[in-house]
This record gives C-alpha cells, structure tokens and sequence, in this order.
C-alpha cells in the first residue's frame, strides 16, 4: 500500500524548492580587474614567447639544411675539378729552365755578399751549394727554397718584386712591379 506520508513529504519538499528559487541565491565573487589583467598579461606573454621560439627553432633548421646542401655542394665541385692553379706563379719547368744554377763560391772577405743565408730556409749558404739569383732584383736564394716559392708566388721573398723569366709568356702579367707590391701588400696576390 502507497504510504501518504511519502507523497506529502515529496509536496512539500517540491513546495520549499519553489519557494526558495523565488528568493535571489547570492551571485559569486567577481574577479578583481587588476587579477585578470595579470593573469591576460602572464597569457599573452607566454604565447608571443612560444612563437619566438617555435620561428627561432624553424629558423635554425632552415640555417642547417641550407648550410649542409651548400657544404654537399661544394665537396661535390670540389672532387669534379682540380685544384686551381694561378696563372702568374711559374711552372718547376720553366724557373729551371729560365734562371741557372750557380754554386756558391766560398766566402772571403772581399767578396762578402750582402746576405749569407737564404731568407726562405734562414739557412747559411754552405760553400758549393746549389743557389739561384732572380733575374730582376739579384737576391740569392738555395735552388730548392727558391724553386717552392715561386711555383706559389710569382714575387721576389725579399723584395716582393716580380719576377721576369724570358720568353715565359702568358703567366708574365702586365702589372707593374709597384702594383704588384701594392697587390701582395693587401692579400690580393696570395
């Protein structure tokens, strides 16, 4: 059997729910304007930080992809052609051929040079050893140090002039001496 008691419990319960939603429930907290804009700022300064870092980071592999294509590609231009050779220094053939040999005589104090020692080696010149003198300027030098350095420079060690062979041809430049010590001066003739 229903119990009465039960459905007049439920009514009034039912009554007191409608009667307290007639009454305004109090309405929660609002925020402090100074909170949310701390909070807004804390937001915003995170996200444009996140950017700078994920365009810093696409960046820094953007650099390394192109820099490691750009290295690939000169190994592989590297490897097809040989290396280099600058026209205005000489050829072993032709400093061999152009300027003699001499063997140096034994010093005495007469006949004392300006300079005992080669100025590419720093050695003392020994009697009897191998030595050319440069056409141009008259230096001295040991055969095998002046034969090194003028298959690189085609310039005096000393005084920086530039050697002349005879009939040589192509490899003598048109550039005055002057310009060529100016040339040597900054880098431009290494």
């Amino acid at each position: 059997m229903p119990n009465p008691n039960r459905h007049h419990n439920l009514e009034t319960h039912h009554r007191h729910d409608h009667a307290n939603s007639n009454t305004p429930s109090p309405s929660p907290p609002k925020p402090s304007p100074k909170l949310l804009s701390i909070f807004l700022k804390v937001i915003v300064m995170f996200l444009i930080l996140s950017l700078f870092l994920l365009f810093l980071g696409l960046a820094a592999i953007l650099l390394l992809l192109a820099g490691s294509f750009l290295h690939r590609r000169r190994q592989r231009l590297r490897l097809r052609s040989p290396p280099p050779r600058t026209s205005s220094s000489f050829s072993l053939h032709d400093i061999q051929n152009h300027i003699p040999p001499f063997q140096y005589p034994a010093a005495d104090k007469s006949t004392a040079a300006a300079s005992d020692d080669c100025s590419i080696c720093l050695e003392y010149f020994n009697e009897g050893e191998i030595c050319r003198v440069l056409p141009v300027c008259d230096h001295v030098f040991h055969a095998r140090c002046v034969d090194k350095w003028l298959t690189k420079v085609p310039n005096c060690p000393i005084c920086r002039t530039r050697v002349r062979l005879d009939d040589v041809g192509p490899s003598d430049s048109m550039i005055s001496d002057e310009e060529t010590k100016f040339l040597w001066a900054i880098g431009v003739a290494r």
